[in-house]
């Protein structure tokens, strides 16, 4: 009877450590992080990839519009000055002559060319004032007059054509005449590769507005 007793005995304790090993206590708080572990080696380059889609031409840039000096205008008449000839669609006028060596065929075809006018003083003391693009007219003693122009290979013709009579006509001492030829491309009336203004609209400017948009000076020339 007392084996029995002490064997009952040895199980309730055995029992008793079991239970007691199994029971979990409660969760401790989180650690610190540790120390950062070394970079890893660098990876393999990734393959090329496709190339992208080329860019539209951009508008021309202000070095390729051309000027020049404001010129003067020849003050007699005869082959060095204001010569009597005719011109296909227009008629009898007077003409002058003005250098312009930038003028090629391929300017003449893709781009346009502007004239100016000024008897306001010797340049560069006009400044923008008094200038006016060409064509214009003009009454002189009663004589109506246009003054206008025409581009060729090597040359600006300044010339005068008489509204109210026939006759020969010349300027006097004091006019003056500037050129600006805008290269490009010409797509329906628009500069294709120029600075994205209609010939047109390049025309209708005012000749401030020309200069300031391509940073022009008020005189001298870049040829």
């Amino acid at each position: 009877m007392r084996k029995l007793r002490l064997l009952s005995l040895s199980i309730f304790s055995i029992t008793l450590i079991a239970v007691s090993c199994t029971k979990e206590g409660p969760e401790g708080p989180v650690g610190a992080n540790g120390p950062q572990g070394p970079a890893g080696s660098t990876g393999p380059a990734g393959s090329g990839g496709t190339p992208g889609t080329p860019g539209a031409t951009g508008p021309i840039g202000i070095a390729n519009v051309i000027y020049s000096a404001w010129l003067a205008a020849p003050s007699t008449s005869g082959a060095a000055g204001w010569f009597d000839t005719s011109i296909s669609t227009i008629g009898a006028v007077s003409r002058a002559n003005f250098p312009a060596p930038s003028l090629s065929q391929t300017v003449l075809d893709q781009g346009t060319t502007l004239v100016f006018h000024t008897s306001a003083a010797a340049p560069p003391a006009t400044g923008t004032a008094n200038v006016q693009p060409l064509p214009f007219t003009m009454n002189l003693a009663g004589v109506i007059q246009e003054v206008n122009y025409r581009p060729a290979v090597g040359r600006v013709i300044v010339f005068l054509k008489n509204l109210s009579a026939t006759g020969s006509l010349s300027m006097s001492t004091g006019n003056y005449f500037r050129y600006v030829i805008v290269p490009g491309g010409v797509a329906g009336g628009r500069m294709a590769s120029g600075p994205g203004y209609s010939i047109d609209q390049l025309r209708a400017m005012s000749y401030e507005e020309i200069i300031t948009k391509f940073n022009i000076p008020t005189n001298g020339t870049n040829q």
